[in-house]
Order: structure tokens, then C-alpha cells, then sequence
């Protein structure tokens, strides 16, 4: 979706669907951003599609790419920065469920949002990831009120500021 030389890949929640993500999606195009929305095979390495949509939208000539992802798409974002042969824009998590370790090289900047009663992603974790992000050449994090759980958080009471959250992020690390 869009045009532009910012590509977005978007990664969804398991049980999400691209459609869940449309909020987004229609956001950033209406900034001027590509979109890659794509259905994720379940393969034993799940991040390789992420990997594999990064690279499509270089090739498409994105001459920055930003990955976002919810819930376990948010890991899979994080895990396929590290895989790819470029460096990402940004790597922006939504109730991500990226575990401790797995952001001690990340260079990229990093944005986290969840909501503060999100049982599938506690903050108490997030937090710890966070804390850990210390090489992240900008880390952020933003925990709004609410049950809300990745692509929700754009639909629910909270979403005007998710998705500002978000396409701010972009905004601010498109080179």
C-alpha cells in the first residue's frame, strides 16, 4: 500500500489478521509511507517472512525500512532486524512479547506500546526489555491505560494515541 521511501513491514499478532492492522496501515500511507501488509507462513522460523518483506520493499526502492509488529509480531520484527543485511529505521513493538536478551545488540531505534493491564504482555516485562535496549540509538516506551492487546490498541479508547505514538516514531527516524 502507498508510495514513498519509507517502507513499513507489519507483522500481526497470532490470531491477527493484515485487516486488524488497516488503522495503521491507512495512517502511515496517508503520510506518505509504503505499508507491506502480508499473511505470515507459520514456518519453524517465522521471522524469515519478515526478513524476506523487508528485503521485498528494498527492492521495491524503500530506501529506509521500519519494522512493526503485535504481540508475537513484535518479536519477529525485532529477531528479523538482526537478520537482515541493512539496517533498519526503527523496530516499534505493540504489546510485543519479546523476552529478556533478545534486544542486547539492538542498535536500531526502538519503540515499545502496550497497554497497562495487558495480560498477554506485562508491562513488568516490557520494562525489562526496555531497560535492556541500552545500545538502541533511541529507545522509547509508552504504556497506555487499558486491556487493549496489539492491533486493539489503534481501535480501542486509546487508539488516536497509538497510532500517533507510531507514525510519530516513523516520522521521527526516516532519515
Amino acid at each position: 500500500m502507498g508510495k514513498g521511501p519509507v517502507g513499513v513491514v507489519v507483522s500481526y499478532e497470532r490470531q491477527g489478521s493484515v485487516c486488524s492492522w488497516l488503522p495503521l496501515a491507512d495512517r502511515l500511507v496517508a503520510e506518505g509511507h509504503r505499508v507491506l501488509l502480508f499473511d505470515r507462513n507459520d514456518t519453524a522460523a517465522p521471522e524469515e517472512d519478515t526478513v524476506a518483506m523487508a528485503q521485498r520493499l528494498r527492492k521495491a526502492g524503500a530506501t529506509k525500512v521500519v519494522l512493526v509488529g503485535g504481540s508475537m509480531g513484535g518479536r519477529l520484527s525485532l529477531l528479523a532486524a538482526g537478520k537482515l543485511d541493512f539496517p533498519v529505521a526503527a523496530v516499534i513493538s505493540v504489546s510485543g512479547t519479546i523476552q529478556p536478551g533478545e534486544v542486547d545488540d539492538l542498535r536500531a531505534p526502538f519503540l515499545q506500546v502496550a497497554g497497562d493491564a495487558d495480560p498477554e504482555a506485562p508491562v513488568d516485562m516490557l520494562q525489562i526489555v526496555y531497560n535492556e535496549a541500552v545500545k538502541s540509538a533511541d529507545r522509547q516506551m509508552l504504556v497506555l491505560p487499558g486491556s487493549a492487546h496489539a492491533s486493539e490498541l489503534f481501535t480501542g479508547d486509546q487508539g488516536e494515541k497509538a497510532l500517533r505514538a507510531v507514525t510519530s516514531f516513523v516520522e521521527k527516524h526516516k532519515g
